[in-house]
């Protein structure tokens, strides 16, 4: 075998062995362990990072929305107290 072919190989082993061990290594933890992790990651991370503190959610673009019920304007029973079904 020439040098080319066998620094191929070399590499291709490498880039096997990187990847068996990037997929194995985080498999010693249980799916809850790797959750509680991450969440202790999120809330220890910094607060400007949320979008709350970025956008100001208390405003409603949409202040009052208008009446666009139609049943409510013409339903015929409104001051009925019984029901006449019945």
């Amino acid at each position: 075998m020439n040098r080319s072919t066998i620094i191929a190989i070399v590499i291709a082993l490498i880039a096997v062995a990187v990847g068996v061990y990037y997929f194995t290594a985080d498999l010693d933890t249980t799916p809850e362990e790797r959750a509680l992790t991450e969440a202790a990651d999120l809330l220890a991370g910094d607060e400007s990072s949320n979008l709350s503190s970025v956008v100001d959610t208390s405003v409603n673009p949409v202040g009052e929305t208008p009446d666009v019920n139609p049943v409510e304007r013409a339903n015929p029973f409104s001051g009925v107290k019984t029901n006449p079904f019945e």
